[in-house]
């Protein structure tokens, strides 16, 4: 089991010095409390590159780290004010299209 909230705050710490230089508040939302069932290093593997990119494609203003819990699943979002993906290049990335972001993304058969 691993608590996200300190997870996340550890990875913030990673970042802090990219944080300030482009004056951007990494805030994470996570309740302290909360507890997930997950493995640990993909976790951090794949927050710290969401995270990258994040700071890598936003000028000024704030990234959202939250979660939420239901009963069979567990979403974590990546809030940004960064510039997006042109759709050209969403084709590109995800083989297709159109692309429904508010569904849950799936990476060898398992959710994130």
């Amino acid at each position: 089991f691993i608590k996200p909230h300190s997870l996340v705050q550890s990875i913030i710490k990673y970042f802090k010095s990219s944080q300030l230089k482009q004056n951007i508040a990494i805030i994470n939302l996570i309740k302290p409390d909360s507890i997930i069932l997950a493995d640990k290093h993909m976790l951090i593997v794949i927050i710290r590159n969401i995270l990258s990119n994040s700071l890598k494609y936003s000028q000024i203003g704030e990234i959202k780290i939250e979660l939420v819990q239901e009963t069979n699943e567990t979403l974590i979002s990546i809030i940004d004010d960064g510039i997006g993906i042109e759709s050209e290049k969403l084709k590109t990335i995800f083989g297709t299209e159109e692309v429904d972001w508010s569904a849950p993304l799936l990476i060898g058969q398992n959710y994130i």
